[in-house]
């Protein structure tokens, strides 16, 4: 008797299978991939702030002036073989312009392929693109920049590279954002204000 039953339903799910493959998915497959809202929480930027950084080498103060808002997009990437799998990953980017126009801080944030949240920091000759943004590893628990005390520093330079570098990278706090950027070539900006 149980081995009918095993028996029948071997069948029916041989069928149903069989069936919906013969049919297809009817075109494509829509998969969405958010970043998730506490993974946004981490970067502390709404737009139209202004930063202004003291170029340590040059004494010059710069100051950058925080789009209006973030701007979302989305990656995609497709597979499948009876059908079209469509991912889409969710992206956001916001831009701080320096005053006189001649360059900007890019921070972007996205979903990966490997649905892993990403953070993204572009300044200069600097490209910073990590995924620790998200551990709770602390690089200092405080540092004095400007006179003012931070605490919980998180140090981001390259995920790309191994072993990590430390001669460029981003000094970062989760309730202040870039406090510290410094590059390859010895520039050295540190955060003055935020406002």
């Amino acid at each position: 008797m149980k081995t009918k039953i095993l028996l029948v339903l071997a069948i029916c799910v041989m069928l149903y299978t069989s069936c919906s493959k013969d049919k297809g998915c009817g075109g494509t497959i829509v998969q969405y991939a958010n970043i998730p809202q506490s993974d946004k929480d981490l970067i502390p930027y709404q737009g139209r702030e202004t930063l202004n950084f003291l170029h340590v080498n040059t004494g010059d103060t710069v100051t950058f002036l925080g789009e209006s808002k973030w701007t979302s997009y989305s990656n995609s990437s497709f597979g499948g073989a009876d059908c079209v799998i469509e991912t889409r990953r969710e992206g956001r980017g916001i831009a701080y312009v320096n005053t006189n126009k001649s360059s900007q801080i890019v921070i972007n944030q996205y979903i990966g392929s490997t649905t892993s949240t990403y953070f993204e920091i572009v300044y200069d000759n600097l490209m910073i693109s990590s995924s620790l943004l998200f551990s709770n590893q602390k690089f200092q628990d405080s540092v004095t920049i400007q006179g003012k005390k931070y605490f919980d520093i998180y140090f981001y330079s390259d995920d790309n590279i191994s072993p990590k570098p430390k001669d460029y990278g981003c000094y970062y706090t989760r309730k202040e954002g870039i406090i510290k950027l410094f590059t390859k070539t010895g520039d050295i900006w540190e955060l003055i204000s935020k406002n």
